[in-house]
């Protein structure tokens, strides 16, 4: 049971470091400022759904995609959490304001779109959700991986719903540096991983004989 939940509590804060709702709150805020409240709730409403539904899915399926291609966990895991820090380094050092990663003028439609495939949902989120999901044996760590990717994505919801109201407590640069702290936790996850993926592969580096 102890093992379960630090493990759901793992997989919760990976997801949210990742996914970094708190910046995506306040880029949705200035980006969407011409939207009506009730237009803000659909788009945060379709966001969350298309993201729930892909994340599920990664969590479920994800790992036995991976072995059906002949990648080796360790391979996809190291290769994931360079994703990962890249994306989180490239982030916190370029230090951009929010409301500049994306464009302006959308509709309620494309811009839920762009909330979920380019944040909730991205890429190095779903390669974390299919990470923590575990071996294709391991059962337990699907089930754990699809509850905390429910909880994390109402936080994500509650998060993206209050981003007018932290632009106006912290400020622009109160909710960006908010989330480089996301950022940061996230990087730290990546560099375990990814030196547990080069472990993993370290046997099969060095018995496979070198090319011909």
């Amino acid at each position: 049971m102890r093992e379960g939940l630090t493990y759901w509590a793992l997989v919760l804060i990976s997801v949210l470091g990742v996914a970094n709702p708190i910046r995506l709150s306040g880029n949705l805020a200035l980006v969407g400022e011409g939207l009506s409240d009730a237009d803000r709730r659909q788009v945060i409403r379709r966001a969350s759904l298309l993201a729930l539904g892909l994340l599920l899915a990664a969590a479920w399926v994800g790992n036995h995609i991976v072995l059906y291609f002949g990648i080796k966990t360790g391979g996809f895991r190291a290769a994931c959490s360079l994703l990962v820090l890249s994306l989180c380094l490239t982030e916190v050092l370029r230090n951009r304001p929010l409301g500049k990663d994306w464009s302006a003028g959308r509709d309620a439609k494309s811009l839920a779109a762009e909330l979920a495939l380019s944040g909730l949902a991205a890429a190095p989120v779903m390669g974390t959700v299919v990470i923590y999901s575990g071996e294709t044996r391991e059962l337990w760590r699907r089930e754990v991986t699809l509850a905390a990717v429910c909880v994390a994505l109402a936080v994500s919801f509650i998060v993206l719903r209050l981003g007018p109201k932290l632009l106006e407590q912290f400020g622009e640069r109160g909710v960006r540096w908010m989330g480089h702290v996301l950022r940061l936790t996230a990087a730290g996850w990546a560099v375990d991983f990814f030196s547990i993926g080069v472990r993993d592969l370290l046997p099969l580096i060095t018995s496979t004989p070198p090319a011909q």
